[in-house]
């Protein structure tokens, strides 16, 4: 495929897309290597996108991948996270700018924002969380560079009612989220364990704080890239980056926590 093909599929992709949701400023440069050299750039500006064959130097950063990524990424069918992930993109720059990319639905899939099952409230929004390790403190974001330093994916979907379901599909990975969450029952927070209500433990003459577990209903298990279909009209919120055996609250549940940062 020739470099104007590239640049005419990434147009087409995100021209149509509706990021009318999108607030901030983004200007991304997008390095092609191999089939399809050349630059382009992908400029997100007052709630519409802009894809042009040039380069763009007041970026935000650059963006080095191949051809097959980028159609992949355009067609809906890989997100920037994992393409990272799996050593498929590699990002120079302002990285919390890049993943805004994620919050624009593209591709074939892309569909109006509707509930997976009839009967259910209104979605308002989604987020992937990822456990991982460590963070990885020369990056400005905490996302896996490996697939060994990630040991569990899951979706959070956020209704409009203010209920939540959380999807997940390795059981292994949630058998170690659980086994390291409940180290410190007392003390652990993570929102796809617990909900903000707190209860007490009596246990003789102490009283002991603890937040109440989410319902066995709030869980769906279903391969996350079928979910992501079923989501790819609603709006992505920034990924949710939680290191394993941080579940305090006062140190784990800040903005920080949540990947990409706002500058």
């Amino acid at each position: 495929m020739v470099y104007e093909e590239i640049v005419g599929k990434m147009k087409a992709a995100y021209e149509a897309a509706d990021a009318g949701g999108i607030t901030e400023h983004a200007a991304i440069q997008f390095n092609i290597s191999g089939e399809g050299e050349g630059a382009f750039y992908i400029e997100v500006a007052g709630g519409k996108v802009y894809v042009q064959p040039y380069e763009y130097y007041d970026r935000d950063a650059i963006v080095t991948t191949n051809a097959s990524t980028l159609l992949e990424i355009a067609e809906g069918k890989l997100n920037i996270g994992d393409a990272v992930s799996a050593n498929r993109l590699w990002i120079d720059g302002n990285v919390a700018k890049v993943f805004v990319l994620n919050q624009i639905p593209v591709g074939t899939d892309r569909q109006d924002c509707v509930a997976d099952e009839s009967g259910e409230p209104e979605i308002e929004s989604y987020r992937e969380g990822i456990l991982m390790s460590n963070r990885l403190q020369n990056w400005n974001c905490c996302v896996p560079r490996t697939g060994d330093e990630e040991h569990f994916r899951y979706i959070e979907v956020i209704y409009k009612d203010g209920t939540h379901k959380f999807i997940y599909s390795d059981d292994a990975g949630y058998e170690r989220f659980l086994e390291s969450f409940h180290r410190n029952r007392f003390t652990s927070f993570h929102e796809f364990f617990t909900t903000e209500e707190l209860a007490v433990e009596h246990r003789g003459a102490l009283a002991l704080k603890y937040y109440v577990r989410r319902e066995e209903s709030d869980y769906v298990k279903m391969p996350l890239e079928e979910a992501r279909k079923k989501l790819a009209g609603c709006t992505r919120l920034a990924d949710r980056v939680t290191v394993l055996g941080e579940f305090d609250r006062g140190v784990n549940y800040h903005y920080e926590a949540f990947c990409p940062t706002e500058e």
